[in-house]
């Protein structure tokens, strides 16, 4: 029996989950050798890809993530991901146009994210990011605030 794309993704979860970082990466290229339209597996391979230091292969996978998704709402996270990584790249102009488009309407709640299990557990394994994150949803809320005062 074949495993469809979503259980490759569950599979790459597991594979994360015991940080073995290069099936998780085979487990989410299998699943977009599947559906390549599946945005979420673009994302979890660049977050692996991160933790290995690929940045600029991360970047990669998060554009192509933003491509395939077409919930607004979830560009967040992959345009956060992309600037991390483009930060980690010293690409400071793509990093600050890649941040733009992830508070853009100024909705961003740094809330909403951290009710997602994966994203906090990825977090916790890069502080880094965790800071980077805190950082720019505290500018973000801060900003919506004087906007409704």
């Amino acid at each position: 029996m074949e495993l469809t794309s979503r259980e490759w993704v569950d599979m790459g979860g597991f594979a994360w989950d015991n940080e073995a970082w290069q099936g998780a990466i085979e487990c989410y290229t299998n699943a977009l050798n599947i559906d390549p339209t599946l945005y979420m597996a673009w994302l979890y391979r660049g977050l692996v890809r991160t933790q290995l230091g690929e940045f600029g292969i991360a970047v990669e996978d998060f554009k192509e993530g933003i491509i395939q998704c077409d919930d607004p709402k979830d560009h967040e996270i992959l345009y956060l991901a992309k600037a991390f990584s483009e930060l980690q790249l010293k690409r400071i102009d793509d990093f600050y146009d890649s941040l733009k488009m992830a508070i853009a309407d100024e909705k961003w709640r740094y809330e909403r994210l951290s009710a997602n299990p994966f994203f906090n557990q990825w977090m916790a394994m890069n502080p880094d990011f965790a800071t980077f994150v805190e950082f720019e949803a505290y500018q973000a809320i801060m900003r919506h605030r004087a906007k409704s005062a």
